[in-house]
């Protein structure tokens, strides 16, 4: 029986909430230059050949114990095997996971990692790891040589790290090495993500997907609910430490709070909008972390982009004029209309890369200083300037889209509110035709986009939205997205950011709309604030607390 490739299914509405263009594969395009036999003369003694990876604190011997009750809508779930994202995280292992958190890479199927050189990483194996089993009931060893086969097949479904970013891949023994197309900073958080899942090419009898060897067994679906059990030739001693999961999809975001509320589930999340409140229940702790998308306002510098007439205010290319638009906005009233949080050029959902919030919070163009924007828009000789602010008609930007007005005003511009049709809004967006425009862009998924966001090529490699170009930002965010160790990236990264601020860019990030959830107080060791990590690597580690506590 052939497989089925298990992948995480997106929508372009849910990859790019607000935008036209951008897209997480296309976005990490350029990471390899396009010089291919480019290296990155730090990364040898960054990494001092050996990039060490932590492994789980071991755990004390126990039988584990309960079953975590989990939900989720039956829209995310993959048309092809019913698992939705999450599902495949717990059924899967990857080669390492990344926490987002810290940027500290993780070992998983990996033990440990040596650079040879920028261009080859080799990845020594957890000699003890096993698939679930088959049909057969044998549980299968993942060798090196199986992933290897597995990586090729990726690359047979097209899958971006395996045929933009790898070049070739080696087996031998207990070590994999992966030959790289050019230096890539983003290698880590790629091979975590579930499209790096590692596969058998036995399936699971029940269901149209292949065997993994995560923490937990997809094992059978009763009418809305799918049970996985726990893995018990897991590569990981006395792991996972519940005996199994169980996930019940719902129709609606309604339908799954109604149901946490009725204690029918352990954990809620709600990671998009419009979505109810958190459900009200009294056992529970609450968390919140900033989603992967974000908000800002963007300036149109040029007349041309990619080629084409497009919209544009030449007083924007003036430094005194953008900085008195920044000058007029007052973040805290914005962040307030949905209690957003602030948000740099590279999102708070990657703390690793992004600059400390209160750096941000105290940075010169985040405050508002209505003087200082009028003296500065009267210098320039740009008193009254007028232009149209489109607004997309969709919540909250419509009311993004006002409150800006108000405040541009009271700061001596002339802002002229045009709301647009969502279809109409979108085109115009991603071809970068507007004067000023409030927008919303999602699929922020890893740490790189914020910065692509501001370069001359743009997130996908063919025009800046804005028209903005500073070819020194532009050899920072270069050199940042060609270091292998997460580390250095990030130091980088923040380096950039810095050079970008203080140059005021064409376009202000503003915020972060958040995430939630709501846990059962028994839940142990669920991180909503690791995003993807939670479920691939922490999971194992979740435990339940029984009524006595103990």
């Amino acid at each position: 029986m052939a497989h089925r490739p298990v992948s995480r299914r997106y929508s372009r509405r849910a990859l790019l909430r607000f935008g036209a263009t951008a897209a997480v594969g296309v976005a990490v395009a350029a990471a390899c230059g396009s010089d291919s036999s480019a290296t990155d003369s730090g990364n040898r003694d960054d990494l001092a050949r050996t990039l060490r990876i932590r492994g789980r604190p071991g755990a004390p011997a126990g039988a584990p114990a309960g079953i975590l009750r989990m939900g989720a809508l039956a829209a995310s779930e993959s048309a092809e095997s019913g698992f939705t994202n999450e599902t495949q995280l717990l059924a899967y292992s990857r080669l390492v996971a990344t926490d987002p958190r810290d940027g500290s890479v993780q070992g998983d199927l990996a033990t440990a990692i040596e650079v040879i050189d920028p261009l080859t990483v080799r990845f020594s194996l957890a000699r003890d790891a096993r698939f679930h089993a088959g049909e057969s009931g044998l549980a299968q060893s993942v060798t090196g040589q199986a992933i290897r086969q597995d990586f090729a097949r990726r690359a047979s479904e097209d899958a971006y790290l395996f045929t933009r970013v790898v070049d070739r891949i080696e087996a031998e023994g207990d070590s994999l090495t992966l030959h790289l197309r050019g230096p890539f900073g983003l290698l880590f958080e790629l091979l975590g993500a579930p499209e790096a899942s590692v596969r058998s090419v036995d399936v699971y009898r029940d269901f149209a997907a292949p065997l993994g060897s995560g923490a937990f067994i997809p094992s059978q679906r009763d009418g809305d609910q799918l049970l996985l059990a726990r893995h018990p030739l897991y590569h990981q001693p006395n792991y996972p430490r519940l005996e199994g999961v169980t996930v019940t999809r719902f129709a609606s975001e309604r339908d799954w709070a109604a149901s946490f509320a009725a204690d029918e589930l352990d954990v809620w999340t709600r990671t998009g909008s419009p979505v109810p409140d958190a459900p009200t229940r009294a056992d529970v702790s609450r968390a919140v972390r900033p989603a992967t998308r974000q908000r800002g306002l963007g300036l149109s510098l040029l007349p041309h982009r990619g080629g084409a007439v497009v919209r544009n205010i030449e007083a924007f290319q003036d430094q005194r004029v953008r900085r008195a638009l920044a000058l007029a906005l007052d973040r805290p009233a914005l962040l307030a209309l949905d209690s957003a949080v602030t948000s740099g050029p590279v999102g708070s959902a990657h703390l690793a890369d992004a600059l400390p919030p209160d750096e941000i919070a105290e940075h010169e163009l985040y405050q508002l200083n209505i003087g200082e924007a009028r003296s500065l828009l009267r210098a320039a000789g740009h008193d009254g300037l007028s232009f149209r602010l489109h607004v997309p008609d969709f919540e909250p930007l419509r009311a993004y889209g006002q409150l800006i007005a108000e405040q541009l005003t009271a700061a001596g511009f002339e802002p002229r509110p045009q709301v647009m049709d969502f279809k109409g809004w979108q085109t115009a967006f991603g071809a970068g035709d507007f004067e000023v425009v409030v927008f919303e862009i999602g699929g922020m998924t890893t740490p790189d986009v914020g910065l692509r966001m501001h370069t001359a090529s743009g997130v996908d490699g063919r025009f800046s939205l804005w028209g903005y170009s500073n070819p020194v930002y532009d050899a920072a965010v270069r050199d940042a997205l060609i270091a292998l160790n997460p580390a250095e990236r990030a130091r980088r990264s923040r380096a950039a950011q810095r050079l970008l601020l203080d140059d005021v860019p064409a376009m202000f990030p503003i915020a972060a709309p958040t995430d939630a959830a709501a846990l059962a107080t028994n839940v142990l060791g669920f991180a909503f604030g690791a995003y993807d990590f939670n479920a691939g690597w922490l999971s194992a580690a979740w435990e339940l607390r029984d009524a006595t506590g103990g």
